[in-house]
């Protein structure tokens, strides 16, 4: 299993009507989960593969997380009916196997129903991404290089990845879909342009310090900088694009 960061940008028209309308912000990562798509639709022989597999990587990455994270990830598979303890020793995957393939049609059946039109952009509101970022399992590590800590706090670029004010009730894999509005999203463009904040987080690198803190997904090796700074380049031009445009973001983690 595997926690996705994902980031779509809004037009203000648009998210007058989400905003209308919450439950509809769903539609906006319709067809942006792999992970749990192909985890969901395994076919018999890989379900009973995974099953066997699963358990024990499930079991390290909890063990790695953050205790408030390791808590909601708790919460979020208590949600679908799946006892943590059970899954961690194997029992409960089958049962969340299959909670997981429900919530995924369920998931399908409303942005194909919202409003009639079927897809991401044909829901009410037209809720159909302007543009979209995935930062794929490296979100934590970015979120940490870029303000040296493994949890959000008040700073600006502690939000960046892990904030912004939650919109919708619907669990999208690891909590609601958050958003930072068009003031926001200049706000921390500002801060992820700034100067000396790339050197700031290759200094903070440091693949065993990363580990000992329970970073998501951990592993990391030390020529890994490169590609996590790649990362954080797409996603401060992801934000200067949109506050070039006045758009909002919408983040979530899936």
């Amino acid at each position: 299993m595997s926690m996705i960061g994902k980031f779509v940008q809004v037009e203000p028209d648009q998210f007058k009507k989400i905003l209308s309308n919450p439950e509809s912000v769903t539609e906006l990562f319709m067809g942006k989960a792999p992970a749990m798509e192909k985890f969901a639709g395994l076919a018999d022989a890989m379900r009973e593969r995974a099953k066997r597999m699963a358990p024990g990587a499930l079991a390290a990455q909890l063990d790695r997380m953050p205790p408030e994270m390791r808590d909601r990830m708790a919460k979020q598979f208590e949600a679908m009916g799946v006892s943590l303890e059970k899954l961690k020793s194997g029992e409960g995957m089958e049962a969340l196997l299959n909670a997981m393939q429900a919530r995924m049609g369920a998931l399908r059946g409303m942005a194909g129903g919202a409003g009639g039109g079927g897809g991401a952009g044909g829901g009410a509101g037209g809720t159909a991404p302007a543009a979209s970022l995935s930062l794929e399992k490296d979100w934590h590590s970015i979120h940490y290089l870029m303000c040296g800590k493994p949890e959000p706090g008040p700073t600006l670029l502690s939000q960046v990845i892990m904030g912004g004010t939650e919109i919708g009730e619907d669990d999208l894999g690891y909590g609601e879909a958050r958003y930072f509005d068009a003031k926001a999203v200049a706000d921390i463009t500002k801060e992820l342009s700034r100067g000396d904040l790339e050197a700031e987080m290759r200094a903070r690198f440091d693949p065993a310090k990363m580990e000992a803190l329970g970073l998501y997904p951990g592993g990391w090796e030390p020529d890994e900088i490169n590609m996590l700074i790649d990362q954080f380049h797409a996603l401060r031009d992801f934000f200067a694009d949109a506050n070039a445009h006045g758009r909002i973001v919408v983040t979530c983690l899936t």
